[in-house]
């Protein structure tokens, strides 16, 4: 039994030889493995130089190194010990055969744990001697967050400077591809150190070397102003016109000049606190022009060289590219089109880009930049609807003085009118308006301009509009007129005025009564109005106040009824055929309008109503009287005789009552007619609510 112990025993694994009982095996000299490495771990953290020799010292501490011992957080031994700078535990590490180029996930190598130490150059720089010196040690080892040991140091520069010489001295790869940064070059513009990029670009391998955020190193070393670099490249044959990268070529990186990127690239671009002047941009352009760059490649961020001069906000830039460009046409004309449309882009990418792009916009146009270029696949399809949409009042005039056209279609608004009152920018559509615009042009949605500066609540544009003469009376997709679109606004000024605009009193009653394809009037918009949220851009442009909409609609809805009733009274009219023979005329509808001041002197009326002696017509005889006659006659049951005729009204005559002493007039109405009924209408007290009454008998009075 013991000889099959022992054999077990000796055949079994370190780990589990560490844990065999006294039973199965003799006592061990050394602890368990994973206690091991968990006191070494303990000790290093400490700097604890006599408890970590004491651990290595333990005759399974060599099994142990055999693989990486890490912390919990994924840290070699090795490394903590380099970026703690404890020389002790790190001479100790490396003399118990640790190994030396292990990649934790947290640094790397120990090296680059070192290089990223936040120990002073002082302090740090012998340990990383140390680590170069020791045996097996490469410095082109890959991995960690910087990918190389020279990546790492390159971004601690200048404090790690020392370290950046010796790597190249030892002949460290400038072109090893990975990192945070993709290569050591890259790494080094962050800081722009020129000395430094300089001494990278004398060892490059690959001078045209691609990295994930410049491109080329002389995309790099344009983007950051570093005009020693961007010539030391091209005297080691840079490709000048490369295509790739961020800024798309070397010469779009430079005429970006030093204008800051937006918030959202500055993360990509940490050198963004460099601020190389604007005439250090512009040497190097005229460097990279003179070597035969192009200013006509496309790509990159700005789209191309010229869009990124317009960025710039440079003048200077971009007339230098510009006159390139031209003088590049003039020797190739074939590359004519090429150029409208890159100038065009450049023009558009003003107008949507900058603050105040009208000395960019200027100097394009005087280059020939086409004012009526189609920018294909943009909200804005011409740079006038572009500026038009900005608030840009003097662009939108240089362009009008430069004959863009006014009227040109297309884009997300359809033309530059439609696109100013998109954006409120209430000015601008006036000076549209005023300058020809078609005002007249249906959309997809509204009938005119006039419905669509309506729905927008713009005042000045709808009384700019109404004062051209503006129709009123049509209708949209949606049979709306533009009381319904002014209803649904809510703003009486604008309402208002729209019915104070219309010539024609008949057709301003048509559109108040208008109905949409809802049968909603324009009165019942203004009513659901109320009970819903102000539209968003009311607060700014006009009043939302759909209750006093509902009134002045209610008020002119009234007028239209009292206008519609008045001075329809006949003296004779002779009705419909009752037996069917061809009618001779039209009776007029019968009715009354009360008096605008209520009281006394209101008009009655009286119809009587007869067949004639052949019994082929109805006749109707129409009196009017004062309601007085009828409410105040001493005698009313006479009020249904044949022969009362109340108090003729007629015009502003004074009343004057029927002597009974002289004959009655001839009859109207013929020979012996047939009275049927006789009909009598007394006006309401009350002119807005109270509805009007009727006092009739049906009666044979033969």
């Amino acid at each position: 039994m013991d000889h099959i112990a022992n054999k077990t025993a000796a055949g079994a694994s370190p780990l589990a030889r560490g844990f065999l009982t006294e039973k199965q095996t003799k006592p061990r000299d050394f602890l368990p493995l994973a206690k091991l490495q968990k006191d070494l771990v303990e000790a290093v953290e400490k700097d604890g130089d006599k408890e970590v020799k004491r651990i290595l010292n333990d005759p399974g501490a060599k099994e142990l190194l055999q693989s990486q011992v890490l912390d919990g957080n994924g840290s070699g031994v090795l490394q903590i010990a380099a970026s703690h700078a404890c020389e002790p535990v790190v001479k100790s590490l490396i003399a118990a055969k640790i190994a030396i180029n292990a990649v934790d996930k947290c640094h790397g190598t120990a090296l680059q744990a070192a290089i990223l130490s936040d120990k002073s150059a002082i302090t740090i720089q012998p340990i990383v001697d140390i680590l170069l010196k020791a045996e097996g040690s490469d410095i082109n080892t890959r991995g960690g967050p910087y990918g190389s040991a020279l990546q790492a140091a390159c971004c601690r520069y200048p404090t790690r400077k020392e370290t950046v010489d010796k790597l190249l001295e030892l002949g460290a790869e400038i072109n090893t591809k990975g990192g945070q940064y993709g290569n050591a070059f890259e790494a080094a513009c962050i800081h722009g150190d020129e000395q430094l990029m300089l001494q990278l670009v004398a060892k490059l391998q690959d001078v045209n070397m691609v990295s994930k955020i410049h491109g080329t190193p002389l995309q790099a070393a344009a983007c950051i102003g570093r005009e020693s670099v961007v010539e030391a490249l091209i005297k080691r044959n840079a490709d000048i016109d490369f295509v790739g990268g961020f800024y798309g070529t070397a010469l779009q990186a430079a005429a970006k000049g030093n204008k800051e990127l937006p918030e959202e690239k500055k993360k990509l671009h940490e050198h963004s606190t460099l601020k190389p002047t604007a005439e250090k941009y512009v040497n190097i352009a005229e460097l990279l022009l003179y070597w035969g760059a192009s200013p006509s490649a496309r790509g990159g961020y700005y789209g191309s060289a010229l869009n990124a001069a317009v960025f710039s906000e440079s003048l200077e830039m971009l007339s230098l590219l510009l006159d390139r460009a031209d003088r590049l046409t003039k020797e190739k004309p074939s590359s004519a089109q090429q150029n409208e449309e890159l100038y065009g882009n450049a023009l558009m990418f003003a107008i949507l880009q900058l603050a105040e792009p009208l000395p960019q916009v200027k100097l394009l146009v005087q280059h020939k930049a086409n004012v009526n270029f189609k920018a294909i696949g943009s909200i804005y399809l011409h740079p006038l609807d572009a500026a038009s949409y900005r608030g840009f009042k003097e662009v939108v005039s240089y362009l009008l003085e430069s004959n863009a056209d006014i009227d040109a279609a297309g884009g997300q608004y359809g033309n530059a009118l439609r696109a100013a009152i998109a954006a409120g920018e209430q000015e601008i559509a006036v000076m549209l308006i005023d300058a020809g615009a078609d005002y007249e042009s249906r959309d997809a949605e509204y009938g005119n301009i006039l419905q669509t500066a309506t729905y927008e609540g713009e005042e000045e544009v709808v009384n700019s509009l109404l004062t051209k003469g503006a129709h009123l009376n049509i209708k949209d997709l949606a049979q709306r007129t533009i009381l319904h679109i002014a209803a649904w606004r809510g703003s009486p000024d604008i309402m208002r005025t729209i019915l104070l605009s219309f010539s024609d009193n008949l057709e301003r009653e048509h559109c108040i009564h208008a109905k949409n394809a809802w049968g909603v009037t324009p009165l019942q918009e203004a009513r659901d109005a109320i009970g819903r949220s102000p539209p968003t851009a009311t607060a700014n442009r006009t009043e939302w106040a759909p209750e006093r909409v509902v009134q002045i609609l209610e008020e002119y809805e009234m007028r239209a009824q009292h206008s519609q009733e008045g001075d329809r009274f006949g003296e004779k009219i002779k009705g419909p055929s009752i037996t069917g023979k061809r009618q001779e005329g039209m009776a007029k509808p019968v009715s009354t309008a009360p008096s605008l001041n209520p009281g006394l002197g209101f008009e009655a009326v009286i119809v009587d109503f007869f067949r004639d002696k052949f019994n082929e017509f109805e006749l109707h005889q129409v009196k009017k009287t004062y309601v007085d006659s009828l409410l105040y006659n001493p005698e009313p049951d006479k009020i249904m005789d044949s022969d009362f005729q109340g108090v003729n009204v007629k015009g502003s005559e004074e009343q004057s009552t029927p002597n009974p002493s002289e004959p009655p007039a001839p009859d109207p109405l013929g020979d012996s007619p047939m009275r049927t009924l006789r009909w009598i209408h007394l006006p309401g007290n009350n002119v807005r609510s109270v509805p009007q009454t009727s006092l009739t008998q049906e009666t044979n009075l033969i």
